[in-house]
């Protein structure tokens, strides 16, 4: 099922941010922007450090990688048939 919720609801947001890197990092910013400031009530912030702190860092290094290769990303999506805007 999970898999089946990715297809369905992940590719396209994933092919519409990925149009867009800047919109895309400025996305990842805001993300862990509002992560940080609200609580979040599934799983304790406070009990899961280092957890929270695995994820965010996760978060960095993708945002690295799409900063650091934005053209390649770009070439690729337009071998693709993805748009860029």
């Amino acid at each position: 099922m999970f898999s089946g919720l990715l297809e369905t609801v992940g590719r396209p947001l994933n092919e519409y941010i990925g149009g867009d890197i800047d919109e895309y990092v400025a996305t990842i910013d805001e993300a862990i922007q509002w992560h940080n400031e609200h609580p979040y009530d599934f799983v304790d912030k406070d009990q899961n450090k280092d957890i929270y702190a695995t994820q965010l860092a996760g978060l960095e290094k993708m945002k690295k990688y799409i900063i650091d290769n934005k053209d390649e990303l770009r070439k690729r999506r337009a071998e693709n048939g993805l748009e860029n805007r």
